[in-house]
């Protein structure tokens, strides 16, 4: 992989995170839930850290540019779309069960750029030790959904 191929795909996943820290801080204004509004919470605070730490390795590997790679004319992923489909219902099992997609998006996106075979050592050690933060949100706002959605 070239350098210029690293840098979209880090922005890419730059894009993404700013794009759920967003949506989250937008849904934990909504929500009436209390737990769902701390772990919505939680989850957009937790994105200022990714985002800083991808970031500075993004400049690392010498780009400039600090996203632009997940976005089409403006347009956010079908994922995040969806996350943001739930403020208008902001409803919590509805909202964790976006929440839980979003994540499960940007978990693939992580596996995707962790597939290239030429990622330097220190970016695919921010990008793992990311990968597992975002995998343990899965298995948390997947426990969440379980809890509130009645079982048939």
């Amino acid at each position: 992989m070239n350098n210029t191929e690293q840098q979209t795909g880090l922005c890419h996943i730059l894009d993404l995170l700013g794009d759920s820290r967003k949506s989250y801080m937008e849904l934990c204004n909504r929500v009436e839930d209390r737990r769902t509004k701390d772990l919505l919470s939680v989850l957009s605070w937790e994105r200022i850290a990714l985002e800083s730490a991808l970031m500075a390795e993004v400049r690392r590997v010498g780009s400039t540019a600090m996203g632009g790679g997940a976005k089409t004319a403006g347009v956010p992923p079908a994922a995040w779309r969806e996350v943001r489909a739930a403020l208008a219902v902001a409803k919590g099992a509805h909202v964790l069960e976006a929440c839980e997609r979003g994540e499960e998006y940007l978990l693939m996106r992580y596996d995707k750029e962790l597939q290239r075979g030429d990622l330097e050592t220190a970016t695919r050690t921010v990008m793992l030790r990311q990968r597992a933060q975002v995998q343990g949100n899965v298995h948390n706002v997947r426990s969440r959904t379980q809890l509130a959605v009645p079982s048939a």
